[in-house]
C-alpha cells in the first residue's frame, strides 16, 4: 500500500482524505485460489461432553488454587463404575489426591450431589481421574470443585480438558487466565504534565521508611540534573502544597508541617525539599509524596527525583523526563481484524519542535502488535521535499518489555521536519493485535520524536474479532464407529469453472477413516444445474482416509454443489471435522420465495356456480419440490420429474402422536393415489424447503 509517488506527494487531495477522515484502501474483487474449506464438526460414537468450563481463585502464578470445573453429560454415568477425567495438555497444573478434595454438584438436581469415591492421579499431577458415587442422568449439568490444586507457575492463558468413561474423547473447556504475582511497588515518580517550563503535580513514590520516624522528624525529596542540562526546578515553599501519604496504614495523607526547599549541591542543579512530617512513621511502611504547583525545567531534559525518610537514610530515585510532544495525533489502519497481517497504520502527527535531518520517530503500539519486516513512508503534507520511503536501514523494530512481538518502531527522517508540519507515517506489513478497544484513555499507542520526546497517546480505536469461519456441513448416515456410512458434504460454492476430466477436488478425512475406491461411491451433486451431477471420472486415494476426486462433468462457476460418499467407514469414538480442497469456498445456497400462483380464471356471468379450480399436478417436479399428499408429505430431492420413480426422495409423515418422522426412499413412485386429489404443492430451492411460511433445510425436515 503506497499513498502515491513521492514526486506526486505535495498538494495532492487525496492526502486531505487522510487529514479528514478514516483511511481507507480501495477495495478490488475478490479472487478466488484453489482453497481448503473445513466441514461443520461431527460426532461418531458418544463423543464428549459438552459446554466444558473452567476457572481457579485465586488466579495467581503457581498459587494453591480452587478450581471449578464445569460441563454437561450427553451420556447417563453410573455410580460406583463411571469416572469422570480432568487433565491438563500444558502440564502445568497439578491436581490434588485425595478424594476430601473433590466434590461434585449437579446443578440440574440438587439430590445428585455427592463426593466421589476415588481419586487417581496421573502424568506427575497434571490429569486426575475420579469416579462417581451417585447416579447422574443423560444430559445432567455438573459443576466439579477441586480444593487445592497448584496454579502453572507461568501467567498465560490456560485451558483443562474433561472427559467420562462414558464419553471418553476429551474436549477442551474455555480458556482461563493466570496473572502474575503482584510485585512490590517500585519506585516510578511522575510530573504530570512533564512538559517543559509548565507547572505540574509531581507525584514520588514509592519509598520505604528506612527507620521509624516520629512527629517533626524531616524527610526529603529532590529533583536533580548533571553538567548537561540546567535543571531549574522550581518547588512551592508552602506546605500545603505537599502531602505526604502512608500506603501501609492508608488514609488520605497528611500536609507536612513545615518545609524547607534548598539547593542540591556542588556540580549539580536542582531542588531539594526537607518536609517536616505531622504524625508518626513506621520503619518499613511505604510513602508516597505529592507536590502541586511545580514549575517544571525550561529546556528539555531527563531530571533525576528522589527520595528518602528519615532524610539523612539513602535515598532512592528514578528519571523524569521533561520535554515537549507532538500534536493533534490520529491513526487509521486499513484493516481491523485481529490478527491481520500486511496491515496498514496510517499516524498522523504535528511536531511542536523542528526535527533536524538525522533525528528519530518513535512508535509504540500496544502489546500483539507487530512491525517486523514492517516497510515506512514518510509523508509531509506542509513541506513535501521531506517526505520519503525511509530505507529499511534506518528502520529498527523491537519489543517492549511488556511485548513479545515487535510493537515498537524508531527510524531516522532523511529531512528536517519543520514545526507544524502536517506528517503522516505510512506503516505496511503490520500484523494487528487481538481484538480489543486501544488508544484513547488507554495510552497504549503513542507516538514522539527526538525533538518532542514526551509521548503522546492517539485517539482510541478498536480491533475487532476475526469473523467465524463459513464452514461446510456434513452429516453421516451412521455415527457408530467403525460401520459403513454414506457422508454428505454441503453448502459449498464453486470459485471457478470446474472441467470435466482435468478439474479435482480433494477430501481429506480424520485418521481411521477408510474412503472408497471406486468411481461409484462418490457423487458431485451440482445443486444448482442438476444436469452437472455426477459421479468423478476417476478417484486417486481410495481405501485411505484421503482421496482426489476427478471430475467427471462440467460444473459451472459459482455453482452450489454436495459431495456424496458412499460406503465410507467410520473412525473410531470422537469428535471431528473433514476438509475439502479445490476452487470451492463454503457458502449457503440463498433461498428462494416460492412462485406467484397463477390468478383464478374469470367464468361466465351466465354461470352462477362455477366449477372448482383444483391443484394440478405440476409438469415438472424440481429439486427441493415439497408435496403434500393427505397427510403425508414427500420432498424431491437433486432430480426433475413428471412423476417420481426410484428417485431419492425424503418422507416426511405423521407417526404417533402427531410426531413427524422422516426416511430416506430410493425406490419409490409417487402419483396422486386413486380417488384423491393433490391438496398443495410447495415450492423450495435445491437446498430449502418453504413450509408454514417458515424455511427449513432439506436435510433437516425433522425439524418441521
Amino acid at each position: 500500500m503506497k499513498l502515491m509517488s513521492l514526486r506526486a506527494i505535495a498538494g495532492v487531495a487525496a492526502l486531505g482524505v487522510l487529514a479528514g477522515g478514516p483511511f481507507v484502501l480501495g477495495a478490488a474483487a475478490p479472487a478466488y485460489a484453489q482453497g481448503t474449506v473445513a466441514t461443520e464438526q461431527y460426532t461418531v460414537g458418544n463423543g464428549s461432553v459438552q459446554n466444558a468450563t473452567a476457572s481457579a481463585q485465586p488466579d495467581t502464578a503457581g498459587a494453591t488454587a480452587n478450581y471449578t470445573v464445569g460441563f454437561t453429560t450427553p451420556s447417563t454415568l453410573t455410580g460406583g463404575s463411571s469416572t469422570v477425567t480432568l487433565s491438563d495438555p500444558a502440564a502445568s497444573t497439578v491436581f490434588p489426591g485425595n478424594t476430601d478434595d473433590y466434590f461434585i454438584v449437579d446443578d440440574t438436581s440438587s439430590t445428585a450431589d455427592q463426593a466421589v469415591s476415588s481419586a487417581e492421579v496421573a502424568s506427575g499431577g497434571h490429569s486426575v481421574t475420579v469416579g462417581l458415587s451417585a447416579t447422574v442422568r443423560a444430559g445432567a449439568s455438573l459443576s466439579i470443585y477441586v480444593v487445592g490444586a497448584t496454579n502453572p507457575s507461568s501467567a498465560g492463558t490456560y485451558s483443562l480438558q474433561v472427559s467420562t468413561s462414558a464419553n471418553p474423547v476429551p474436549t477442551s473447556t474455555g480458556t482461563y487466565q493466570v496473572v502474575a504475582a503482584a510485585a512490590a511497588p517500585a519506585f516510578a515518580p511522575s510530573a504530570a504534565p512533564p512538559m517543559v517550563g509548565g507547572f505540574a503535580t509531581y507525584t514520588i513514590g514509592v519509598f520505604k521508611a528506612a527507620s521509624a520516624l516520629s512527629a517533626g522528624d524531616w524527610l526529603k525529596v529532590v529533583s536533580s540534573s548533571g553538567a548537561a542540562a540546567d535543571d531549574n526546578v522550581v518547588f512551592p515553599g508552602a506546605a500545603s502544597a505537599y502531602k505526604v501519604t502512608d500506603l501501609t496504614t492508608g488514609g488520605a495523607g497528611t500536609v507536612p508541617s513545615d518545609v524547607e526547599v534548598s539547593g542540591v549541591g556542588t556540580g549539580l542543579t536542582g531542588e531539594s525539599v526537607a518536609l517536616k512530617v505531622a504524625g508518626s512513621i513506621a520503619s518499613g511502611d511505604e510513602l508516597s509524596v505529592t507536590a502541586n504547583g511545580v514549575k517544571n525545567p525550561t529546556t528539555t531534559q531527563l531530571d533525576t527525583l528522589g527520595a528518602a525518610a528519615p532524610q539523612s537514610a539513602a535515598p532512592v530515585s528514578a528519571t523524569v523526563q521533561v520535554g515537549t510532544s507532538v500534536v493533534g495525533p490520529t491513526i487509521a489502519l486499513s484493516d481491523s481484524t485481529e490478527g491481520a497481517s500486511g496491515v496498514g497504520y496510517v499516524v498522523g502527527f504535528k511536531p511542536l519542535t523542528a526535527l533536524p535531518a538525522g533525528g528519530t520517530v518513535t512508535i509504540v503500539a500496544p502489546s500483539g502488535t507487530s512491525f517486523s519486516g514492517a516497510s515506512i513512508t514518510l509523508v509531509d503534507v506542509t513541506h513535501s521535499a521531506a517526505s520519503a520511503n525511509i530505507q529499511a536501514s534506518s528502520v529498527k523494530a523491537s519489543a517492549t518489555s511488556s511485548s513479545s512481538s515487535d510493537n515498537q518502531l524508531v527510524f531516522g527522517v532523511p529531512a528536517a521536519l519543520s514545526a507544524g508540519d502536517t506528517v503522516y507515517v505510512e506503516v505496511d506489513g503490520a500484523t494487528n493485535p487481538p481484538a480489543g478497544d486501544y488508544g484513547g484513555t488507554e495510552g497504549d499507542f503513542t507516538v514522539a520524536t527526538s525533538a518532542d520526546v514526551i509521548p503522546v497517546g492517539v485517539p482510541s480505536y478498536a480491533v475487532t474479532a476475526a469473523p467465524a469461519p463459513v464452514l461446510a456441513t456434513i452429516q453421516l448416515s451412521s455415527s457408530v464407529p467403525g460401520e459403513t456410512s454414506q457422508y454428505t458434504i454441503g453448502d459449498l460454492k464453486t470459485t471457478a469453472a470446474l472441467v470435466a476430466g482435468s478439474s479435482t477436488i480433494g477430501l481429506a478425512t480424520p485418521t481411521g477413516t477408510v474412503l472408497p475406491g471406486a468411481a461409484a461411491g462418490y457423487e458431485i451433486a451440482d445443486l444448482t444445474n442438476t444436469k452437472a451431477s455426477a459421479a468423478p471420472a476417476s478417484v486417486s486415494g481410495g481405501g485411505s482416509d484421503g482421496v482426489t476426486l476427478t471430475l467427471g462433468a462440467n460444473v459451472a462457476s459459482g455453482d452450489f454443489i454436495e459431495i456424496v460418499v458412499r460406503g465410507a467407514s467410520n473412525p473410531p469414538s470422537g469428535v471431528y471435522s473433514s476438509s475439502v480442497e479445490g476452487d470451492i469456498v463454503a457458502a449457503v445456497a440463498p433461498a428462494t420465495a416460492p412462485p406467484v400462483p397463477p390468478a383464478p380464471v374469470s367464468q361466465p356471468h351466465h354461470n352462477p356456480r362455477p366449477a372448482p379450480v383444483r391443484p394440478a399436478w405440476p409438469k415438472y417436479l424440481t429439486s427441493g419440490t415439497l408435496l403434500v399428499l393427505g397427510h403425508r408429505y414427500y420432498v424431491v430431492v437433486a432430480h426433475s420429474f413428471r412423476s417420481v420413480t426410484g428417485a431419492r426422495v425424503l418422507v416426511a409423515y405423521r407417526g404417533r402422536h402427531g410426531k413427524v418422522m422422516t426416511r430416506w426412499s430410493y425406490r419409490v413412485t409417487l402419483r396422486p393415489p386413486m380417488g384423491r386429489r393433490l391438496i398443495e404443492v410447495r415450492y423450495a430451492n435445491n437446498k430449502w424447503v418453504r413450509w408454514d411460511g417458515r424455511l427449513y433445510r432439506v436435510s433437516s425436515l425433522s425439524k418441521l
